[in-house]
């Protein structure tokens, strides 16, 4: 009788095929959150888009200041 391989990988083995999505590496990848009301909500927008760029740049350089 023939002896059946096993398939996949033994237990507590890392796999030498490399899958899933690989790391692109970016800076940013932590958040802050926080409530606030509509009209503060509106408000804050209004400042952050009257420094320009997008809205992580303008908080950061109004912090800066």
């Amino acid at each position: 009788m023939e002896k059946v391989k096993p398939r996949g990988v033994k237990r507590g083995e890392t796999p030498a095929w490399k899958v899933g999505r690989k790391a692109t590496g970016r800076e940013r990848d932590k958040n802050i959150s926080f409530r606030v009301t509509q009209e503060e909500k509106e408000l804050i927008y209004r400042v952050l888009d009257e420094v320009g760029g997008n809205r992580t740049d303008a908080l950061i350089k109004k912090l800066k200041k």
